[in-house]
């Protein structure tokens, strides 16, 4: 190799290795980002789940709200990792005739991750729907759930 080839191409390896490192950390980048969305998209059906599912055993619309704020009082404030606040909306308006909806929408968080923020706004909202089972609440079941 003559000398001239090896000036111009000195530099080149580091060039390389400084692109490759860049494109991995950006890939590794958007691999958190889409786990940090998909957990949020997990959490806010489970919270829609639960919430309907112990609306359904209230004998009422009262009763029935009533039990799904409780389950939502007992989970924690923060919020999991993946959601840094959350709204849940239970909709009780089809009570009566069997069905009990909850919304919940959970807001990503994107701290720790370089140059992303929550300024982003990237939400994720869930709903899910619960039937009512009327045997369990004529026959009094619903108070041993």
């Amino acid at each position: 190799m003559s000398t001239k080839k090896r000036e111009a191409e000195q530099g080149a390896v580091l060039a390389e290795f400084v692109l490759f490192v860049a494109v991995t950390m950006m890939g590794l980048m958007l691999i958190v980002l889409a786990w940090r969305q998909n957990g949020a998209h997990m959490e806010a059906v489970d919270v829609a789940q639960a919430a309907a599912r112990s609306a359904t055993l209230g004998r009422d619309e009262e009763e029935a709200t009533s039990r799904a704020a409780a389950v939502l009082d007992a989970l924690p404030d923060t919020g999991a990792a993946e959601c840094s606040s959350s709204q849940t909306v239970v909709d009780v308006s089809r009570f009566q005739e069997g069905w009990v909806t909850v919304t919940v929408t959970c807001q990503v968080d994107y701290t720790g991750l370089t140059l992303i923020t929550n300024a982003i706004g990237t939400s994720v909202t869930e709903s899910w729907v619960e039937v009512v089972d009327p045997a369990r609440r004529t026959l009094g079941l619903a108070a041993e759930g």
